[in-house]
């Protein structure tokens, strides 16, 4: 039986059912409870105009773990390094299939990573540093406040952003409760009613 590596790294079996497993990550930064400070998380933006959290394939040729290759993937595409593994909370998976690869089964893993607000900030300085920094666009710094109109509102309700990436940012803002759960429900519910592309913001690129 021959194995043959696809375009992520990983390796597809010709046997009849593939696994492909996929990591991504939540930054965010927010004060303990009851305490006033920064509350805001990163989003990425490729060239295409697509909005989403930094990640990629395990890469199974490196006998890689999840979270040896978010470690790998947040280095290489941000330049976030000297990472805890601990400190990344597995927060759901996504599974799914492809109309054009009906034999092949693919998870989406997606993890909260909390850091301080100095690490926050350096991030995003710093990010244009790291050796994929290329595939990236820019970086966005969003506060975890959904009132209709501003910043983050506007991201989850755009046609730029996929599905899966409200479920992600959904996911993280209840895991840590950072929004009342009526609020988190609503951010779910976005995934119903998208917003034309030409209706999108701008947002201030760091």
């Amino acid at each position: 039986m021959n194995d043959l590596p696809d375009m992520s790294g990983n390796f597809e079996s010709t046997a009849q059912t593939i696994n492909r497993n996929s990591v991504f990550a939540i930054i965010f930064t927010c004060p303990e409870e009851g305490i006033a400070g920064k509350r805001a998380f990163i989003l990425i933006e490729r060239h295409d105009g697509k909005l989403g959290t930094p990640g990629g394939g395990v890469d199974l040729d490196k006998s890689e773990d999840n979270l040896a290759a978010l470690i790998r993937e947040l280095e290489e595409e941000i330049n976030v390094t000297d990472i805890d593994k601990n400190d990344l909370v597995h927060l759901g998976t996504d599974p799914f299939t492809k109309a054009d690869k009906p034999g092949t089964h693919y998870n989406n893993h997606h993890y909260g990573y909390k850091v301080s607000p100095e690490r926050f900030t350096d991030i995003l300085a710093n990010w244009r540093k790291a050796t994929h920094a290329h595939e990236i666009k820019t970086l966005h710094e969003v506060d975890i406040d959904p009132k209709p109109g501003n910043l983050l509102h506007a991201l989850l309700t755009s046609e730029k952003m996929s599905p899966r990436v409200r479920n992600q940012i959904a996911e993280a803002l209840e895991h840590y409760k950072l929004l009342p759960a009526e609020q988190i429900q609503k951010t779910r519910d976005m995934n119903l009613t998208p917003v034309p592309a030409s209706s999108d913001p701008v947002p201030k690129a760091n």
